[in-house]
């Protein structure tokens, strides 16, 4: 065979392995991106769920609240569905608890409301969620009344992976995945159903870091301590507990001379959010009724009274 033959045939082949490159890079590409369509469109798929099951919470229709929960509780896509219906309610976790911040609630309030509303365990996945929602704003802020009131919370994310969470959560709770989802949806509706307040302390994104106002001769973040501990003391279901946060609450009275009169008088007796309001007052304002729609929006949720755009995260 004459060497230009032989340059022939190289040439030819070259050509045809560069053709199949690119035929096998386009053809992955098309995978990958298939397969992120079709995560996207179950993500959808499950705000959308999950939007249908607090609304049927919010309106007390039992039956179609377990309709929702057994089909969030067995996706499509096995494990990787599962992955995906953590995220939609972690994301749901994240705008909702921003919309009771911008409602004047804060920490300490809206822990003993979930008490009040749906009981202790409702109260440590509401912790969770806080904490994980208060990883979007920079230390400088956060205004110290309210980064008092996390530390006495204990709020802090403990768990690796957002998607992961709630099965963690679970596991800690001893509760099966269908268990864990009505437990995420009841919060949600509670928190939703908070109703607007006024706003005693900036919200978290527009206040200052480090500086607050005691006032009354006793400092804020003692008065928070306080406040935090006796509202472990309310959460926990163990007596002893109860009684020995509740005792370290009074040595710190004694100490920096906090009376009941001061501690009720900064909280304030008409559930206004300011230092961790007693969850057995009264709101200054009616709850949010139930919503016709309640939609998975990347904004704080819409008010009821209209109907809300069905878009998308």
């Amino acid at each position: 065979m004459g060497s230009r033959n032989r340059e022939r045939r190289k040439a030819k082949q070259k050509a045809r392995t560069s053709h199949g490159r690119a035929r096998a890079a386009g053809s992955s590409a098309g995978f990958f991106q298939e397969e992120r369509s079709q995560r996207e469109q179950l993500l959808q798929v499950a705000d959308l769920l999950v939007a249908a099951g607090v609304n049927a919470q919010l309106a007390e229709d039992h039956e179609a609240f377990a309709k929702q929960v057994e089909i969030l509780a067995d996706p499509p896509g096995g494990a990787g569905g599962r992955r995906v219906v953590n995220r939609s309610l972690v994301g749901w976790f994240d705008r909702v608890v921003e919309a009771t911040w911008e409602d004047g609630w804060q920490p300490l309030d809206v822990h003993r409301m979930v008490i009040r509303q749906a009981g202790q365990r409702h109260a440590r996945l509401a912790v969770d969620a806080i904490a994980a929602q208060m990883r979007r704003y920079a230390a400088a802020t956060v205004d110290e009344r309210w980064t008092a009131q996390l530390r006495g919370l204990d709020a802090a994310v403990w768990w690796e992976r957002d998607d992961e969470w709630l099965d963690r959560w679970g596991e800690r709770e001893g509760r099966d995945r269908a268990a864990v989802l009505a437990d995420a949806l009841v919060l949600l509706g509670v928190l939703h159903a908070m109703p607007r307040i006024e706003t005693l302390c900036p919200p978290p994104g527009t206040g200052q870091g480090g500086t607050s106002t005691a006032g009354h001769g006793a400092d804020t973040r003692i008065l928070d301590k306080v406040r935090g501990l006796l509202a472990k003391a309310e959460s926990t279901g163990f007596a002893e507990e109860a009684e020995a946060l509740t005792a370290k609450a009074q040595q710190l009275m004694a100490r920096h001379s906090i009376d009941e009169a001061l501690l009720a008088a900064k909280q304030d007796t008409r559930v206004k959010p300011g230092a961790g309001g007693s969850a057995s007052t009264t709101p200054t304002r009616s709850p949010r009724p139930a919503c016709s729609t309640w939609s998975p929006t990347r904004t704080a949720p819409e008010r009821c009274g209209r109907r809300a755009s069905a878009s998308p995260p």
